[in-house]
């Protein structure tokens, strides 16, 4: 599973998309393609969503429901154990990135959950994620 930044490190070093393809399957939550949609540059979004399309993905529920965030067809209803451990060490990590937290912890949750292998290039996310037992990688770990 690809955090958000993934699909701009895709785009910003210009990477073959067919070499990502190889046997991989990636997953995605509404979350992912949300971010991508409120890129503001115009061209940027439209390269993004076009990317983002061509990786072929299959999309998942969130594991939990967050108010203004989730959308409720695409979200489950859990007690919110992880999500909630997740985002209290995101936001002592990252203050200042709280409602972009709050969307790290669902997609982080719903990796772990679902036994993926969430890449991010966000090191708060990535040392949170091993330090909960998730299976997390770097974008050069994964391109290796």
């Amino acid at each position: 599973m690809f955090d958000t930044n993934i699909f701009n490190q895709i785009v910003d070093d210009n990477i073959n998309i067919a070499s990502l393809k190889q046997s991989n399957k990636y997953y995605t939550t509404h979350i992912q393609l949300d971010e991508i949609s409120d890129t503001g540059d115009k061209e940027r979004k439209s390269f993004l969503l076009g990317m983002f399309q061509e990786i072929g993905n299959e999309k998942v529920p969130t594991e939990s429901a967050v108010w203004d965030v989730s959308k409720w067809d695409e979200a489950k209803f859990s007690n919110g154990d992880l999500y909630t451990l997740l985002l209290q060490e995101l936001n002592k990590s990252k203050p200042r990135d709280k409602d972009n937290n709050i969307k790290d912890a669902l997609i982080a949750e719903t990796s772990i959950k679902n036994g993926f292998i969430l890449v991010t290039a966000d090191s708060a996310l990535y040392r949170i994620v091993k330090n909960l037992g998730g299976s997390v990688l770097n974008w050069n770990e994964f391109l290796g």
